[in-house]
């Protein structure tokens, strides 16, 4: 390199001027800092989140279900029998877009937990071209298409239950 170019053209920070240096190690560090972080808190929200929007989804469809067959018994009109049957079918639709949801958000986390881990890489602290945002990676990108994905699974879960849940009431 000449004196004549410019030291903050270079990969390795060591070679830029002490100002510039400084203030992007500065961001550098805070950023993998924040992707250390991001990295443990994707999985703990993997395992949480897991736990409670699986659970409760697919308590809600069961009881639906369950409580359906038993009104099935009570019902002896067809047109009320036909309801009844509808409801179920949504009751089990339900449980399919739970499940359903419940891997896209499972996919999601494991890409998260992932795409910190390899933006947490100490090697940015002195490289430049190693510094990425999330968005600007594939990685990224298929994160945010399982996040919108799983919204409207779980959406559509929770429609099938409303649905569910009218069929039923209207029968009665």
């Amino acid at each position: 390199m000449t004196k004549t170019d410019n030291p903050n053209q270079s990969v390795f920070v060591e070679q830029w001027n002490q100002e510039d240096r400084d203030r992007y190690v500065l961001h550098a560090r805070e950023s993998y800092d924040s992707n250390r972080y991001m990295e443990r808190a994707s999985m703990q929200a993997h395992i949480d989140y897991a736990k409670w929007i699986l659970a409760s989804l697919l308590a809600v469809h069961g009881g639906a279900i369950y409580a359906i067959s038993g009104l099935r018994e009570k019902v002896l009109v067809p047109k009320e029998l036909h309801l009844l049957t509808c409801a179920a079918g949504f009751s089990v639709s339900g449980v399919f877009f739970t499940l359903l949801a419940g891997g896209l958000i499972w996919l999601n986390f494991q890409a998260s937990e992932h795409l910190y881990a390899s933006l947490a890489n100490p090697a940015t602290l002195y490289r430049s071209d190693l510094y990425k945002l999330p968005s600007q990676t594939r990685a990224g990108k298929f994160m945010n298409i399982l996040y919108y994905a799983s919204i409207a699974t779980t959406t559509v879960a929770w429609l099938t239950f409303a649905i569910s849940a009218g069929f039923v009431l209207y029968a009665l």
